[in-house]
């Protein structure tokens, strides 16, 4: 939701969007793992272009963009390295 009030403050549109239905059998742990990773690099990939957009016009993005980032990072730590594990890649 921050990132919400960031672009509303900045006189831009913006909203939730429309949330689909979360999957609920995933076959197998690995695949529960996988699925969530994928996820969160989908969410740091519209974070970062978040921040980069900031960044191109000009606008400092605020220090809690910065630690959103870095929060997305941590948190894709735990899905990749069981993801990994479970490979036999560690």
């Amino acid at each position: 939701m921050k990132f919400y009030g960031y672009l509303v403050d900045r006189g831009r549109k913006s909203g939730p969007q429309g949330v689909d239905t979360p999957t609920l059998d995933f076959g197998s742990v690995q695949n529960a793992f996988q699925q969530t990773l994928e996820h969160e690099q989908i969410v740091t990939s519209r974070i970062n272009k978040i921040y980069r957009m900031a960044v191109a016009e000009k606008d400092s993005p605020p220090r809690d963009a910065q630690l959103v980032c870095q929060e997305q990072l941590r948190k894709r730590r735990p899905q990749r390295d069981c993801s990994s594990s479970q490979d036999g890649r560690q």
